[in-house]
């Protein structure tokens, strides 16, 4: 019947959207991803002398990825084969130790939240993180 097809193709298209929302724990390296990761430290300290303005804000934000591009002008083919190359196993078997507690630092509030959300969605659990 056409209420039962509505009806149908109303939960198919809330479920699909609820379901896409969750974080994926998986990450493509890129080289130039690889590059920013080595010389992090550089670029942010760059980006806040060219940009005069403290990280975090918008302004810091478009700085960031002109001077990303100005540090990996000089690179010769040889050094990207090389990126590329880390880019390749770090997506393969992940970053090393030190970025992986970096990023982890960095995502610990989204992580956690999503968690939480799952939990009850799935088995009903609510739960308070101090």
């Amino acid at each position: 019947s056409p209420l039962a097809q509505k009806v149908c193709k109303w939960f198919d298209n809330r479920s699909r959207k609820a379901l896409a929302r969750f974080m994926h724990f998986t990450c493509k390296w890129s080289a130039r991803n690889v590059f920013y990761q080595e010389n992090r430290d550089k670029i942010m300290n760059l980006t806040e002398q060219n940009s005069g303005a403290p990280p975090g804000t918008p302004v810091y934000f478009g700085y960031l990825q002109r001077t990303t591009t100005e540090l990996m002008a000089p690179v010769i083919e040889d050094e990207m084969a090389v990126l590329q190359e880390t880019a390749n196993e770090w997506s393969l078997r992940g970053p090393p130790c030190e970025i992986q507690c970096r990023l982890a630092l960095k995502m610990r509030g989204r992580v956690i939240r999503d968690f939480q959300e799952q939990l009850y969605r799935y088995c009903g659990i609510r739960t308070f993180v101090l």
